[in-house]
């Protein structure tokens, strides 16, 4: 390639890059899910307390399962609903 058509083609390089990083702000960000996303921060900060042997206040919050039964005062979380949950 001579240093012409390298001249030439640095537009068309910015252009597919610039696409390209455009394209990935607007790309739709995962939905979060259980054990990717809210396990990890349970298990960090409120499993020592709210876990299957001690359950403080009847809540387990070691699984999905346990999560959805709530605990002594009832439901936690309302799936789908973040805005409507107690944990929110």
């Amino acid at each position: 390639m001579t240093a012409t058509t390298s001249h030439r083609m640095r537009p068309l390089l910015f252009g597919t890059i610039t696409a390209s990083l455009i394209s990935q702000l607007h790309a739709t960000p995962e939905k979060p899910n259980f054990q990717d996303d809210v396990f990890p921060l349970f298990e960090q900060s409120c499993n020592s307390c709210h876990n299957p042997d001690k359950a403080k206040g009847g809540l387990d919050l070691s699984s999905m399962p346990a999560l959805l039964a709530g605990g002594s005062s009832g439901d936690v979380v309302t799936p789908g609903e973040g805005d409507n949950s107690y944990l929110y």
